[in-house]
């Protein structure tokens, strides 16, 4: 690949070589029209000198700078010599030919060009003042012969510049090259250090998006810790009723304090068993555990007197997976729905809030979908591409702080390796649609 430079100052020497040998064409033909001669020029030559020349014009019209070079590099030597030899080498445009030859090569070429090109100039003034010797010619611009000790200092004059310039170029180059390799390194390491970066990022990601969901089980466990004090608190009551009346009556009522207390001890477990956070794959009817979380917002839906519907494609269906992050993120989304309606219940009259949970499974596929749908207030489409950053909220009181829909999302991806998405518009309800496959 040649330097813009260098390809800038190569075109700029071909177009100027072309100007001079069309104008010295130009003039050769006005001087045969007006004396019908060449003026002791030979003819073909001069054709010769311009069609090398235009070669060389167009060549660096298409990329070919060197070859342009060197054909123009041989006719400056060539019309010099033969110059030289004419006319004696102590001409000033003889020098200043040899000397233009000189500086085009140790600028534009690298060190074994600029040698080529020192002997070829040598290799010419010797040949050129040997012919002189030669053939006796005598011509000469003043009454001072050249002889080889002038050549020898014009040939140590043409070395020492073209070393000079040469080794110019050579530190031009190098300062380039260092440059680039600087630039390369710089972007190496901008590069690493990006990588690092997006690394560490993805892992305070990691970490913050678990400590968000862990701190949202808490923040979970206070908002249905309402309704789960009234579904613990009634069979205690009415087991000290029966104890009570045990005592007081001296009645058998036995068995109406061991069906009480089995009642407490399930509702027990179940609570210990939607409230408790492990990651780990457990089998269980994946049907029967969501429709059992009704359990936990039972008080809720009988206070606020919302409809609760709940359908499945297969009324049973055991797997193995993550047991405890499903239902946490089934768990959040039906919260949500219920605080949608209770919203909107607020807002609108003669309303029936209404909430529906669908699964259906995929057997062909090895595809669970599980939808939570709700008639309450909805979302803003402003709002839709914010709903499940952290810390984002569309709720005003203060026991919402962004982090359920988060962890919901966070859970889909981390290790159900699944996808949800809601749709719905505002004051028209929301759909929660959750994907993931299962082995």
């Amino acid at each position: 690949m040649i330097d813009e430079r260098i390809k800038k100052i190569i075109n700029l020497v071909s177009t100027v070589s072309f100007i001079i040998y069309s104008a010295f064409s130009v003039l050769l033909i006005i001087g045969y029209i007006i004396t019908k001669t060449y003026g002791g020029i030979n003819f073909l030559l001069a054709l010769t000198l311009y069609i090398c020349a235009y070669i060389a014009y167009r060549l660096t019209k298409v990329d070919k700078e060197y070859i342009a070079l060197y054909i123009n590099n041989a006719l400056f030597l060539g019309v010099t010599t033969y110059c030289g030899a004419y006319w004696g080498f102590d001409l000033p445009a003889v020098i200043i030919g040899y000397y233009f030859s000189v500086c085009i090569v140790a600028i534009t070429c690298e060190l074994r060009q600029n040698i080529y090109n020192i002997v070829l100039i040598t290799t010419g003034l010797i040949m050129g003042q040997f012919s002189r010797d030669y053939f006796n010619i005598t011509n000469t611009w003043k009454n001072q012969s050249f002889g080889y000790i002038d050549i020898a200092t014009l040939v140590l004059a043409f070395i020492g510049t073209s070393a000079l310039m040469t080794y110019s170029g050579w530190l031009h180059n190098n300062s380039l090259k260092e440059a680039v390799r600087a630039k390369l390194e710089l972007k190496d390491e901008k590069d690493n250090i990006e990588q690092k970066i997006e690394l560490k990022t993805k892992e305070l990601k990691d970490i913050q998006n678990d400590s968000i969901a862990n701190l949202y089980t808490f923040v979970e466990f206070g908002k249905i810790a309402k309704g789960l004090f009234h579904d613990l608190v009634s069979p205690i009551h009415n087991l000290k009723l029966n104890i009570d009346e045990h005592y007081i009556s001296n009645n058998n009522n036995l068995q109406n304090i061991y069906e009480t207390s089995n009642k407490l001890i399930s509702q027990i477990k179940k609570i210990h068993k939607y409230l408790k956070h492990t990651v780990k794959d457990e089998e269980f009817d994946i049907v029967k555990d969501i429709k059992d979380i009704e359990l936990l917002y039972n008080y809720s839906l009988k206070t606020e007197k919302v409809i609760y519907n709940f359908s499945s494609n297969i009324d049973e269906f055991t797997l193995i997976h993550k047991r405890s992050i499903i239902l946490h993120i089934i768990n959040n989304l039906i919260s949500n729905a219920i605080e949608a309606v209770i919203r909107k219940k607020t807002i609108i009259q003669n309303y029936t809030p209404e909430i529906d949970i669908r699964i259906h499974i995929d057997e062909s596929e090895s595809k669970i979908y599980i939808s939570i749908s709700d008639n309450g207030v909805g979302i803003k489409d402003i709002d839709k591409i914010l709903i499940f950053n952290p810390y984002y909220t569309t709720k005003t009181n203060e026991t919402n702080c962004g982090l359920g829909l988060a962890s919901v999302k966070h859970f889909t991806k981390k290790y159900l390796m699944g996808n949800i998405y809601m749709e719905g518009e505002h004051m028209c309800g929301s759909t929660f649609i959750l994907s993931f496959k299962y082995n």
